[in-house]
């Protein structure tokens, strides 16, 4: 192969190593760079792409992903994070690799690289996807019929109802007209540039003319392609909105709403048993007492059927989903108490909407000596007094503060102290849909933080069981039903950098449910 090859080795949080090939162009760099996803079965295909855009000037970074099996229950070994671990560490490596890549994968590869962008909301140039056979239908089949399931229900419900929450310039490329799923799909994508191209994988040159195609694309994305402005505004207009505007209104079907009626007292019933969901009835879903519960995972009951409804409540997707949020909540954390650290800064830290805050007691003896301060705030008297009950029982009122204070407001951010180096926003930001509450909040924690501070925060983009939520669940604050407006990876991003956060590090749930990032104050966020 024409051109220069390095060999780089990515490191995967499971502690699993992963190699990926560079190709430099052997004469100019026209200053494109290509990243091409794909598995061995492709790997003659890819070669001649590779050959094709070097000698055009281009470099590429080639993953392979047959060099690792992924399992959808293990959240270390999924797809997604596999190739968000490849990104982050080109971009690490090279901040100005920021909305500079462009990601391309075919075959079934290619849903699962589209699953990245959906999750993780990348800053890149473009998407590019190659489908010889309808990527939905395909997709389909490999659930079926791998042993491994490695293209799971979720992914593929997710992108049956979801793609609208892909922004990114994206250019399919098929080999015969779309089938109906397929150009759903396509036409619900929600980037501001998009276009489809049909290529017969069977002709002669295809690979030339695949080419031509991604440099022809690559030619018309500007900057403008990847303004996401509007995205502040997704709280009153857009899908999101729509979608939440409709579960705020009564069901109109009649059949819909019997069973919707039928769900309700299913729960009252199921509560009778089950002490998670009768936690739920009484203080909110979404309560840090609920949320107490279900990460301690414990079925409790007078009987065995009690414990028998309480475990499948606390084994619920959703649930399990939670508590791997949880888990990775304190790895960044863990890890940004290291990065602070490093750099020498004290770690002083911040939560505005601390709830029962569990993580803090639950932090390691050694990780809690290296903390010189922690602030917690929360709105809800009840939390205040309860926690503060756990500090002086725990002895640590030296180190914990815990007062009543609103996140929102700009008289109680205007009070935080500006010492402050690693700020929290776990489970909060997700519950409330107003995204100028929302960002005023964020600059408040920014303001709140020194330079080089960095920020935890949690976001639902997606949720399998959106709907019940909003027809049979009852929330905290005002013990109204449940209503959740989704903010995509992208909105939940755009807000983050009109703060000023640049973010580093993401993580999700094995569903795709929860994601878990980390951002840092005093670097330059890329331009809109």
């Amino acid at each position: 192969m024409d051109g220069n090859m390095e060999l780089y080795h990515l490191r995967l949080d499971s502690g699993e190593t992963i190699a990926i090939n560079h190709y430099a162009p052997a004469s100019s760099f026209n200053g494109e760079t290509v990243v091409f996803v794909h598995e061995d079965n492709n790997k003659d295909f890819v070669d001649e792409i590779t050959v094709n855009l070097i000698n055009q000037g281009m470099q590429v970074y080639s993953l392979n992903l047959s060099q690792h099996h992924p399992s959808s229950q293990d959240i270390e070994n999924r797809t997604a994070t596999i190739i968000n671990a490849c990104y982050e560490e080109l971009v690490g490596r090279s901040p100005d690799y920021l909305n500079a890549l462009t990601f391309i994968s075919c075959d079934a590869m290619a849903l699962r690289l589209a699953a990245w962008v959906h999750d993780y909301a990348p800053q890149i140039k473009s998407l590019i996807l190659f489908c010889p056979t309808p990527a939905l239908s395909e997709a389909d089949r490999l659930y079926r019929t791998s042993p491994g399931k490695e293209i799971d229900d979720y992914t593929l419900k997710k992108f049956r109802t979801d793609s609208a929450a892909i922004y990114t310039p994206t250019l399919l490329v098929i080999s015969k007209q779309p089938n109906a799923a397929d150009s759903a799909f396509y036409k619900r994508l929600g980037s501001l540039k998009k276009k489809q191209v049909v290529i017969n994988s069977n002709a002669s040159g295809v690979s030339h003319l695949f080419t031509q195609e991604i440099i022809n694309f690559h030619g018309t994305v500007r900057a403008e392609d990847r303004d996401y402005s509007f995205l502040l505004q997704a709280d009153s207009t857009g899908y999101t909105w729509q979608e939440n505007y409709k579960l705020m209104q009564p069901e109109s079907h009649l059949l819909r709403r019997c069973y919707w009626q039928l769900n309700k007292a299913a729960l009252l019933i199921a509560g009778q048993f089950s002490t998670g969901i009768k936690i739920g009835l009484r203080q909110g879903f979404d309560s840090g007492a609920m949320l107490d519960y279900i990460y301690e995972n414990q079925p409790s009951g007078g009987s065995w059927l009690a414990q028998r409804i309480d475990r499948a409540y606390l084994n619920s997707v959703p649930w399990q989903g939670a508590r791997a949020r949880k888990k990775w909540v304190h790895e960044h954390i863990t890890t940004a108490i290291e990065l602070l650290a490093d750099a020498g800064k004290k770690i002083n830290l911040l939560d505005v909407a601390a709830g029962h805050g569990r993580y803090i007691f639950e932090l390691s003896d050694s990780l809690m000596a290296r903390i010189d301060h922690v602030l917690m705030r929360d709105y809800d008297s009840r939390n205040v007094e309860f926690v503060n009950q756990l500090i002086a029982e725990k002895s640590l009122g030296h180190k914990i503060t815990y007062e009543k204070g609103d996140a929102f407001a700009p008289d109680a951010l205007a009070t935080l102290p500006r010492d402050r180096t690693l700020a929290v926003a776990s489970g909060f930001y997700e519950l409330f849909d107003d995204n100028a509450m929302v960002l005023n909040s964020m600059k408040g924690v920014y303001d709140a933080l020194e330079p080089g501070g960095i920020l935890v925060y949690t976001g639902i983009p997606w949720h399998p069981r959106h709907e019940y939520m909003a027809r049979v669940m009852t929330r905290n604050r005002d013990g109204k039903l449940w209503v959740l407006r989704r903010r995509t990876q992208q909105e939940l991003d755009y807000l983050i950098r009109q703060a000023g956060f640049t973010k580093i590090k993401q993580r999700m749930d094995p569903w795709g449910i929860y994601s878990i990032s980390m951002a840092r104050k005093g670097e330059a966020a890329a331009s809109e």
